[in-house]
């Protein structure tokens, strides 16, 4: 096992974690957990990209922007969640 896997599956396995006591605690730990598993996704990707040689301008492939999208709705959603407790 490379050393980039075994940091993605620490940082998997330390996500569920979170991901499981958030459940109990507040939905802000929940948003927490679920940016951790969006930025372990992104790398992921970039690794992807990385290992197929891909390069700045050209396309990216279909699932590549569903996942950007993902990180993008979820950063605009924690946010939202973040005004929201802060304001009322």
């Amino acid at each position: 096992m490379s050393r980039r896997t075994a940091i993605v599956v620490a940082a998997v396995l330390l996500a569920a974690v979170v991901a499981w006591n958030a459940v109990a605690v507040s939905l802000w730990s929940l948003f927490a957990a679920v940016a951790v598993l969006m930025l372990i996704l992104y790398e992921l990707l970039v690794a992807h990209f990385e290992a197929h040689g891909l390069v700045a301008g050209q396309p990216i492939s279909r699932s590549g922007k569903w996942l950007l999208a993902l990180i993008g709705i979820h950063t605009v959603l924690g946010i939202a969640y973040s005004v929201y407790k802060h304001v009322l």
